[in-house]
């Protein structure tokens, strides 16, 4: 269906989260807390992000193929949907413009609020254009305006901001500047930066001078607290003038940052200071990076050669600091990235599979406080697993109504039922959560003489793959510790003790004591924190 450019709000809420976001970080670093009785007429930042440009990148095409960059850097987990939705709407637009103005007066609590900005969200195609109003539901409510019908940010603590649409731009700006012509809100200073920087993919440019006021009692306010070294770095904020920044990730420099001060004396000055903050930053990552190098030596090598790369120089009228591009970039990226995502991709799955282990633990809580016994009590195992006798407790009633209880697992009507498993018990790498079958087995908790934080109740048995869910069988703990044994270095293996608690176990755990918090009520009493 095409989409009318007049009266196109059929799409009566916008998504609070998405704008926000775009808008957020660059509206309080120039309106940090304050109540403005009048607002400046011209805007004092401004920045732009040509996205084509960006994605047509030789440097993200070389790390990401034809995959889409935004997809590339997902991660799995129960966070993926909302990534993917901000990927849609990121990689819908063509270009991002932003001019924002400063607010006058003293500093107070509703500076955001007294802002003047304008945003112009610029689509690749009219589809890309319904589908991002699509998504866009929350947030705006329709109402008229000048008699047009426009947007107006709408909710709990809402910013005074509107929103319209004009062809495949969609606009978004406070009362004052929702049909300003960016032209006529930049300042001859302001266009004179943007003009320095333009040619970029990625620039953000200010005039600080047209929020000087503002950025005087900011910086008073910041100092008040501060210690000596602090105060010299916040001292920035009364001494440049301008700030131009400009990023290509296929350009030599991938950064350039200008700062300019108001005279020769201030630009000595910034300069001594900026060199002292690379001083410090290059410090403090040669303490961080020594983990790194362990865990990620491909992360740690880039970091080390961007940090050597940062270079600040001075000219006649500004402080430079730029950031060379390492050889071979955009291959040590690719391999950086894909190291960092792995790890972050594993931490995630790990946390996932954790969720479910401490679901099943619960379950087995639920079981016993319903019918005074655990499920995996011998006189309810003779024909099916204990995961079918806790269907009901992990929001599978309907699945328990289907099994015959007095018919073995691979009877005529439960053997029809093996392929129904619940994902609870299924890890992400394809392991099942299983049961530690002790020689002696406990029936409740007062059998559990050693205590329930210090005994193993379920495991993840990377073996159980091809074993029917709902076959009678447990892991033995011998046969546990000979998983334990086989894992590599750095690998562990989800557990779930009896008290709910969930942990993990590695190689490094000797047989005896994993023996030993394998079986209830041996006796030899092993605290998971003194082996761990």
């Amino acid at each position: 269906m095409k989409l009318p450019h007049t009266n196109v709000f059929h799409y009566p809420r916008f998504s609070r989260s998405i704008l926000y976001a775009l808008l957020l970080g660059l509206v309080v670093s120039i309106a940090d807390t304050s109540r403005a009785p009048a607002q400046s007429e011209k805007a004092v930042l401004a920045f732009s992000s040509d996205m084509e440009k960006v994605l047509q990148s030789k440097t993200l095409k070389a790390l990401v193929g034809d995959e889409s960059p935004f997809k590339y850097f997902q991660l799995d987990g129960p966070n993926a949907a909302g990534a993917s939705e901000t990927a849609i709407i990121y990689g819908s637009m063509a270009n991002i413009k932003g001019y924002i103005a400063a607010p006058e007066g003293p500093v107070g609590p509703e500076a955001f609020e007294s802002t003047d900005m304008l945003i112009i969200l610029e689509m690749k195609d009219e589809d890309s254009h319904k589908k991002v109003l699509e998504m866009m539901k929350d947030g705006f409510v329709e109402m008229e305006k000048d008699g047009k019908t426009v947007l107006k940010a709408d909710g709990p603590g809402a910013p005074p901001w509107f929103a319209r649409m004009d062809g495949q731009k969609i606009i978004i700006a406070s009362e004052d500047y929702l049909y300003a012509d960016p032209e006529s809100i930049v300042s001859p200073e302001l266009k004179k930066l943007i003009g320095n920087v333009q040619a970029s993919p990625y620039y953000l440019v200010a005039n600080l001078d047209g929020a000087r006021d503002l950025l005087t009692d900011v910086s008073k306010m910041a100092s008040a607290e501060a210690d000596f070294m602090t105060k010299q770095y916040i001292s920035l904020i009364d001494q440049v003038s301008t700030l131009e920044v400009s990023s290509d990730l296929d350009g030599d420099p991938l950064l350039t940052v200008r700062l300019t001060g108001h005279n020769e004396k201030e630009n000595k000055q910034i300069k001594l200071k900026v060199d002292a903050a690379i001083g410090l930053l290059k410090g403090v990552s040669e303490l961080g990076l020594a983990q790194v190098k362990k865990d990620e030596p491909a992360v740690a090598r880039l970091a080390e050669e961007l940090l050597n790369g940062l270079n600040v120089e001075q000219t006649d009228n500004a402080t430079l600091l730029s950031l060379k591009r390492p050889m071979n970039f955009a291959e040590q990226l690719g391999t950086a990235v894909n190291a960092a995502l792995g790890r972050a991709r594993k931490a995630a799955s790990k946390a996932q599979n954790m969720n479910k282990m401490r679901q099943v633990a619960l379950s087995k809580h639920n079981y016993l406080d319903t019918y005074r016994k655990f499920p995996f009590d011998p006189e309810l195992t003779t024909n099916l697993s204990w995961r079918v006798h806790v269907l009901p407790f992990i929001e599978e009633a309907q699945l328990a109504e289907k099994f015959d209880m007095d018919q073995k697992w691979s009877g005529a009507t439960n053997s029809k039922l093996v392929g129904s498993l619940p994902d609870v018990f299924k890890l992400s790498n394809g392991a099942i959560v299983s049961f530690i079958k002790p020689k002696e087995l406990p029936k409740s908790f007062r059998d559990i003489r050693d205590g329930t934080s210090n005994t193993i109740v379920f495991v993840e048995n990377r073996k159980a793959k091809m074993t029917p869910w709902t076959k009678p069988e447990g892991v033995t703990p011998e046969e546990f510790a000979k998983m334990v044994a086989d894992l590599e270095d750095g690998d562990s293996l989800i557990v779930a003790f009896y008290d709910g608690s969930v942990r993990t176990i590695s190689n490094k755990i000797s047989k005896e004591n994993l023996l030993r918090l394998c079986n209830p009520s041996d006796g030899e009493i092993v605290e998971y924190n003194e082996i761990k």
